[in-house]
Formats: C-alpha cells, sequence, structure tokens
C-alpha cells in the first residue's frame, strides 16, 4: 500500500559563505580600507615612558647575569612568579612538617623547637623553612616590579595586581607570627614591638600584659597565646592562598612551577643551606632582661628597631607600612591605562573554530551557540570587561572576524603595504620586520626611521610595531613576502618575559606548524625567522639573514629537551654558582645583628589597671619620670644600673616604694592589677 503520508520537506542547503583569510587579501596595489595607515604600537611610545625608564634600570640586572650564564634560560628574574610559587609550597610543606613537633606553652614551645635542633631532619627542615620564607618575599617583590614595568598591572589586569599584593602582605605578616613561635630573645623583641603599638589604645595593652606578659613573668605556661599564634600564622597563610587564587584568577593556563631543572636546582640548594646552615636556637624569652645584640631578619622584622623606640615609633612605622601598602595596591588606579577598545567580533566571518578562545592568555574570550542561520555551530564572544587588546586573537584568526576595537583586521596590511611601497623605493631587498610595542617603546628612534639601511646592510628594514608578535597572521607574512618582501623577521621578548604572557610561543608554534592557525606548507622553508631578545637587545635582529642561517633561529623552547639541548655544561656550572651566591647572601642576611638597647641600660616596666581614670605617678630617686592619668598605664622606663630609690603611686595610694638595686639589662617589673579583688 503506498505511503499516503506527504514527504517531509527538503530544507535547501545552506553554502557556506566565502571568507577572506589573510593569505588571500587583495594585492599590495588594491589594499582595502579608507587610506589610513595605523601605527599599531603607537601607545608604546607615549604611553609607556615611566615604565620604560624603570625597565631599562631592570634591564641593567638582566643583563650581567644573561652574560654571565649564557642563555636567558638560565635566568631567575625570568622565572621570578613560578619560583615564588615553589618557595611557597616548600614553606608549606616544611611548615607542616615542623608543626608536628611544635608544643604549646612559653617553656613547653622553646623546649620542642630546641629538640627540633637535634636531629638531622627536623633541624633541615625548620632552615630551609626559613630560607624559602626569605626567598619567596624576595621572588614575589621582583615578580611585582616586572609586572609594573611591563604592564601588566592595570586596566583588566588589575585584579591580578590587587589580590597579588595583598597575598604578599598576608605572608608577610604570616613570617613575623613565624618568627613568634618559638618563644626566644627575637620572640620577646616582637613582643615589645607589638604592646608599644597596642599601647594607642592602653586598655588593649594591659589586658595583653596581664594576661599574657605578666604570666610570663611569672612562670606560668602560656598555651593560650602560643596555640594562638600558631592559629593566626596559619590563618594567615591560606588568607594569603585564597588572595593568591584571585591574582591567578583571570589567568588561562596559569604557571604554577619553573621547569624542572629549576626545581631540582632550587631545591638542592636549599637543602644543602638547610644542612650546612641550620636556623639555630637563641635564648629563651626573659621579660626580666634586656636582650643584647641579637640576629634580626630584615626581610620580615625591618619595621622592628623603630617600634621598639617609643609607642609613637611603633604607631609611625605601623602607618607607613599600612599606608605603602595600600600605594602600591591601588597602582592601577594611579596609573589610568589609556582608554583602548577590547576587541570586536564580526559575526559573519566567525566559523566557531575556537582558535581565539583557545589562543587567549585570559578569559575574555568563550564560544557560544549561535543561532543567526550561519552554518557554523558557534560563535566567539568576548568579554569586554576582561580583554587587555593584545591582540593574540586577532593572529589566531584565519578568517579575519576579530578587529582590535574599530580597526578592521584589513587594515594591518593596509598598512604594511604602505610601508612595502615606500621602501622599494630605495631598490634594494626589503626585510619586513614585525615587533611587539614593548620593543618598540624602547626603540622608537629605530622603528621610526626604519626606511633608512639597517647596519650598512644592502636591505632596507622596514620594522611594524603590533600590539603583540602573535597578532601577526602566519598568512599574513607569507601575502607580505608574495607582496615583495625579501624576508620577514619576528622580533619579540624572551622565553617567559612575554608582556602577554603566551604571545612569543603561539608565534613560534604557530610558524614550526605545530600551532594553529600553521605555516602552509609551502612556506616550510621561506625566509621566515623569529628572534626573542630583550627590548634593549631589538637591533641585534636587523641585519639581512642569509638562507643558510635559518637553522641559527632562535624559538621560545616549549619542552625540556628543547630547553637541556641549549644548556652547556658551563651554562649549567655558572647558573648553579649564581643560585648558590644569592641564597648564602639571603642566609646572610637572616641574621643581620642588631642592638635594640643601649649598653648600660637597665629598666622599669609600669603596668597598672584601674577600674576609673586615676593619676599614675612614678619617681626615681625623689624625680618624677612617669606621670599620668589614665586607668590603664603600661610604660616602660629607661633607667641607668645601679641603687634606686623607687616610689609608684595611683590614686594618691603608693603600690611601691623601696630602694632596689637594678643590674645592668635586666628590668624591674612593677605590675599592679587594681580591679582585682582582693
Amino acid at each position: 500500500m503506498p505511503n499516503s503520508n506527504p514527504p517531509d520537506p527538503i530544507e535547501p542547503k545552506k553554502n557556506k559563505p566565502r571568507l577572506t583569510t589573510w593569505d588571500k587579501l587583495p594585492p599590495a596595489d588594491q589594499r582595502p580600507g579608507d587610506g589610513r595607515v595605523i601605527d599599531w604600537g603607537a601607545r608604546s611610545g607615549r604611553e609607556r615612558g615611566l615604565l620604560r625608564r624603570v625597565e631599562k634600570l631592570a634591564l641593567l640586572f638582566k643583563e650581567p647575569i644573561n652574560k654571565l650564564v649564557g642563555t636567558s634560560q638560565l635566568n631567575p628574574l625570568y622565572y621570578s612568579d613560578t619560583i615564588a610559587f615553589f618557595m611557597l609550597v616548600v614553606v608549606v610543606i616544611t611548615g607542616v612538617y615542623v608543626l608536628m613537633f611544635y608544643q604549646y606553652g612559653y617553656d613547653i614551645s622553646y623546649t620542642s623547637v630546641e629538640s627540633m635542633e637535634r636531629f638531622i631532619v627536623s633541624r633541615a627542615a625548620r632552615a630551609i623553612h626559613r630560607y624559602a620564607s626569605g626567598g619567596l618575599m624576595i621572588f614575589s617583590i621582583l615578580h611585582a616590579i616586572r609586572m609594573f614595568f611591563m604592564d601588566r598591572f592595570r586596566g583588566p589586569r588589575w585584579l591580578g595586581w590587587a589580590a597579588g599584593v595583598i597575598s604578599v602582605a598576608w605572608l608577610w605578616l604570616a613570617g613575623i607570627t613565624g618568627y613568634w613561635l618559638p618563644w626566644d630573645l627575637g620572640a620577646q623583641l616582637i613582643t615589645d614591638g607589638f604592646v608599644n603599638l597596642l599601647n594607642t589604645a592602653p586598655a588593649l595593652a594591659t589586658g595583653f600584659y596581664f594576661q599574657f606578659m605578666d604570666a610570663s613573668v611569672a612562670g606560668q605556661n602560656g598555651w593560650l597565646l602560643m596555640l594562638l599564634l600558631v592559629v593566626i600564622h596559619v590563618g594567615l597563610t591560606v588568607i594569603a592562598g585564597v588572595f593568591y587564587w584571585l591574582h591567578i584568577k583571570r589567568l588561562q593556563r596559569p604557571k604554577f612551577f619553573p621547569p624542572r631543572y629549576w626545581i631540582i636546582g632550587m631545591g638542592a640548594l636549599l637543602v644543602i643551606a638547610g644542612v650546612a646552615f641550620p636556623a639555630g636556637m637563641l635564648p629563651p624569652a626573659n621579660f626580666n632582661i634586656m636582650p643584647g645584640t641579637t640576629p634580626l631578619d630584615p626581610i620580615f622584622l625591618f619595621y622592628l628597631p623603630p617600634s621598639l623606640r617609643s609607642v609613637p615609633a611603633a604607631v609611625w612605622i605601623s602607618l607607613i607600612v599600612l599606608a605603602v601598602t595600600a600605594l602600591v595596591t591601588v597602582i592601577p588606579w594611579l596609573f589610568p591605562r589609556p582608554k583602548l577598545k577590547p576587541v570586536t567580533i564580526t559575526a559573519e566571518r566567525c566559523t566557531g573554530c575556537t582558535h581565539c578562545v583557545l589562543d587567549c592568555p585570559y578569559t575574555a574570550l568563550s564560544m557560544a551557540p549561535r543561532s543567526d542561520g550561519m552554518p557554523f555551530a558557534e560563535l566567539a564572544v568576548v568579554d569586554p570587561k576582561l580583554c587587555v587588546s593584545c591582540g593574540i586573537c586577532i593572529g589566531s584568526c584565519d578568517t579575519m572576524a576579530i578587529s582590535l576595537g574599530e580597526n578592521q583586521p584589513e587594515l594591518l596590511w593596509q598598512d604594511i603595504a604602505a610601508r612595502l611601497d615606500i621602501a622599494k623605493t630605495h631598490n634594494r631587498p626589503v626585510k619586513l620586520v614585525f615587533t611587539c610595542e614593548r620593543h618598540a617603546a624602547h626603540n622608537t628612534h629605530t622603528y621610526a626611521k626604519s626606511s633608512e639601511p639597517a647596519h650598512n646592510e644592502d636591505a632596507v628594514a622596514e620594522v611594524v610595531p603590533v600590539t603583540c608578535v602573535a597578532m601577526v597572521n602566519p598568512g599574513l607574512m607569507t601575502h607580505a613576502l608574495d607582496a615583495g618582501a625579501a624576508e620577514v623577521q619576528v622580533v619579540g621578548c624572551p622565553p617567559n618575559d612575554c608582556t602577554n604572557r603566551e604571545g612569543n610561543i603561539w608565534t613560534a608554534e604557530r610558524l614550526e606548524r605545530v600551532r594553529a592557525p600553521k605555516l602552509k606548507p609551502r612556506f616550510k622553508d621561506a625566509p621566515i625567522f623569529t628572534t626573542w631578545l630583550a627590548p634593549d637587545h631589538f637591533t641585534d635582529a636587523l641585519p639581512i639573514h642569509r638562507a643558510e642561517n635559518k637553522a641559527d633561529e632562535q624559538h621560545a623552547p616549549t619542552s625540556l629537551s628543547q630547553v637541556m639541548a641549549m644548556f652547556s655544561r658551563r651554562n649549567l656550572i655558572v647558573a648553579a654558582v649564581i643560585l648558590a651566591v644569592g641564597l648564602l647572601l639571603q642566609v646572610r642576611l637572616t641574621y643581620t645583628p642588631f642592638t635594640p638597647y643601649q649598653n648600660g641600660q637597665a629598666g622599669i616596666n609600669v603596668a597598672v589597671r584601674q577600674a576609673a581614670a586615676a593619676p599614675v605617678e612614678l619617681t626615681v630617686d625623689g624625680a618624677p619620670v612617669l606621670a599620668a592619668t589614665s586607668a590603664n598605664v603600661l610604660q616602660p622606663v629607661a633607667v641607668t644600673a645601679g641603687a634606686h630609690q623607687i616610689r609608684l603611686t595611683a590614686a594618691g595610694q603608693p603600690l611601691f616604694d623601696e630602694t632596689i638595686t637594678i643590674n645592668q639589662g635586666t628590668v624591674l617589673h612593677l605590675a599592679f592589677d587594681q580591679t582585682k579583688e582582693e
């Protein structure tokens, strides 16, 4: 029986639109656009003046290390971020191990740490914990400096900067509490400085004194304070970890650890340092004496010397530290980024290939289902709040569906074609050089007069600055060769030093045909070269290449085997020596001698707590040295060593009236809590 149901209607096939690609642009004499020639890296020379000057200072430190080692792959300054994270992991692991043997109480805390020093493993772990903590702070600061002069701190990157600064601040506070835990003379000085700070609110200061310090003087165990310090020490580290998560939240493919050769080398040096230079022990805290010369770690305890002088000094140093931290945190708003328009997507050109999403160093691009009738399932979507306008996605899109603000990608070809036209008037081969705005900022004089022959070579070097070298699609490079360029050179930042994190790696992989969009096979041996140099070495890349030198081009290594192939034994030895010297300097810095009190001094510590405000007076040998009207008084008084007539009164009632000998370096405690019932 024939089927009576009508057949389903046949939908007409959708023809795929014909899309223009980079390697099918119009000829140079038929270039599109409105006649404009755009300097895609123009903002670098005008808006990065301060950053450029700061970077020039930083390059003074990078260059000697590169020359000594012989390769930028072994320059620790290029890996400051991942080395800092590696140090953090070492700090956490050794910290957990040490806390397994730590006990709570004034005497028992000191004894438990002293016991750790008797065994090589726990002794080394404690020293490694200390040195890795210092290294963490040093490399974090170096990383912040790099992010500043590389202009990676403002615009959509503000969250990473602010969260990173706050994370380091919490880690610094955690380091201070770590030096508090052994309850030795160093902890005693930290406590004295803390009490001076608390004295801005005398009720808090006297409360702390009678709860903890008076108990210490009386010989009580103090387990509550030590437990509280451990909770604060661990809690501050956890808070720092939360801000670190915010620091990397907007990064795609965040890098955590440095290459394995760094992990192995630095790990070995930390172990050697931990065994050879143990942290050691100071005498136990004793508030009846004034500590003499004591080792002080200026990385964490730089604030301590002024904080011990007086209450106002403690307050001022705290305010200065807070002000500096706040100032550094708000730098993105003090140096506002020029209003750069984020990239835009031309929907009718997007094929949903996802290359731009995969290449974006941040999380500014995503794929969304499309319903516009185009024969592609998805459409790239940009989040303008997260886009840093690096242009990497422009180079990843073969169909030119992404524009930098209002500047369509065809205008880049128009710019190049115009430059080639001018350069050809010299009747010499034209070398077309693409470089990033960071290099352009340091070499404005070079590319501004790029129509002149470079280094007296038999060619004209025409330099095209772009936001990032990864903005240049391989098809555009080959199209430039077809349009008359003798060769194409890409000059970018060294590996792990790209302003946009991954632009140099993506460019190298595209030209090596391991990442899409790939260089077309027929151009595999074309005169296209890549060189990764520090910005102050840009001119080293300008001389014309020869075909036989193509094997010498520098690529960003992407695997350990590639990296190790670049090293010689000399490179590794020199790098190890530099690391060892740096670590030794840090160890030496950790034990900087500090003398908190003058020789020949003695002290009287007055602590009085009353139910209501009343006069408190202290006289030494009949001379008034303290007079205050308050319900809470906590005041150290310096006196010369020897016998003194000392009289202390509160509300007119004598609390202490004796002739007593105070020996040099000792402290007489006059503590009276009048709020307690008899």
